[in-house]
């Protein structure tokens, strides 16, 4: 590997972004908040990833050769890495989260991982070989490389699966979801999965065999630009958690899965039916942009488990379609009444229950196949 200091634009936006990545997980670290658990959780996804890219970065700016104290100490926590995404969802959804001494088993590998890497560091300094020229490096790098990806897999796949269930009992339960929806970590750890698929046996070729070597071209560009991207999505992670730490808890309201009432008679059902439309109509529940499966229950004097199985079941709606739907009509219908003249779209929009622009225009096109603008000049076309 050429010994002169290599400093290009892309390494240069990388190492950026990962000075970036770990001053957002010292302020994540130490910021005062009520629960402090998803913040440090956080805080160590974005350092042991950082740390990982730190590490490529020192060997293709060549500072290790100048700087060998730089690889005397440990770079590659991967192994911690799913944990640590799994336990950073499971403490975003359930707020009394706590490390238990059974979860500490799944930091095992990570144990082994920097006691292999110590050992290697013991062995390259006593011999006086750089940490990579250790002969047990290749095989060990290998290793942690695939292990990395079965353990990032399965814990990534544990989390989704954790976010989908909070989802859907949010769609049961809520008829609003902005700031309490997880949408954004779904989405931001299914592009994780992607990319680290994408980036480990890139990573497994380049760092192995062609050492940040710029006559491949197309390698060297290819493993930057993934590179960036890990980088980035670790600092829009972070980003977002500062946003949506104080969600609504998923497993103190669950509707629950056994509540059974196919038995009852259709009378009773059509009978149910009518009193939570005629409740809605009468009523205008849906003005509540806080409005709740448990507050309509308590209205109609019912289970919350046997107005969810109602709506679900003989509506064939969710509690989040069947009350938005209610919202969307008021909205059109003070649209078309000229009393309404003096208000915006979206002053129309908070009055009629919605809480969040972004929602309101995401749930009329869904229902009317067209944004509330258009529906607006329409409506005044025909005028």
């Amino acid at each position: 590997m050429n010994a002169s200091f290599n400093l290009n634009p892309a390494n240069f936006v990388i190492v950026s972004g990962i000075i970036q990545c770990f001053l957002i997980s010292i302020i994540l670290f130490f910021r005062r908040v009520d629960r402090v658990g998803p913040n440090r959780l956080l805080a160590g996804i974005i350092v042991f990833v950082s740390l990982h890219l730190a590490y490529l970065m020192i060997l293709d700016l060549n500072l290790e050769i100048r700087y060998r104290s730089l690889l005397c100490f440990p770079y590659s926590f991967l192994l911690g890495i799913g944990p640590l995404i799994f336990f950073y969802t499971k403490s975003l959804i359930e707020p009394d989260f706590c490390f238990n001494s059974k979860d500490f088993i799944h930091f095992i590998p990570l144990l082994l991982e920097v006691m292999v890497q110590i050992i290697q560091i013991i062995y390259s300094s006593y011999n006086g070989v750089l940490y990579y020229n250790v002969p047990t490096d290749s095989i060990f790098t290998i290793a942690i490389y695939l292990l990395s990806i079965l353990s990032i897999l399965y814990y990534l796949k544990r989390s989704l699966s954790i976010i989908k269930e909070r989802e859907k009992w949010l769609l049961t339960n809520l008829s609003n979801l902005q700031g309490v929806t997880l949408k954004w970590l779904y989405v931001s750890l299914r592009n994780y999965r992607i990319i680290w698929m994408l980036w480990i046996p890139f990573a497994i070729l380049f760092l192995l065999i062609f050492r940040f070597q710029w006559q491949y071209l197309v390698l060297v560009v290819t493993v930057y630009g993934l590179m960036i991207a890990i980088t980035y999505l670790m600092y829009w992670m972070g980003m977002e958690g500062f946003r949506y730490l104080d969600i609504i808890p998923y497993q103190n309201q669950s509707v629950s899965k056994n509540s059974s009432y196919t038995n009852l008679p259709n009378s009773v059902i059509s009978g149910y039916q009518l009193q939570i439309t005629e409740l809605m109509d009468t009523n205008q529940l849906y003005l509540d942009e806080n409005l709740d499966l448990k507050k309509l229950s308590l209205h109609l004097s019912l289970d919350p488990n046997l107005v969810s199985y109602i709506l679900n079941q003989h509506f064939s709606k969710n509690f989040y379609e069947f009350v938005n739907e209610y919202r969307v009509e008021e909205v059109k219908r003070r649209i078309m009444d000229s009393s309404s003249n003096h208000l915006t779209i979206l002053g129309i929009a908070l009055e009629s229950g919605f809480n969040s622009k972004t929602s309101f225009n995401r749930v009329f096109k869904q229902l009317t196949g067209i944004t509330p603008s258009q529906f607006q000049k329409e409506h005044q076309k025909k005028g």
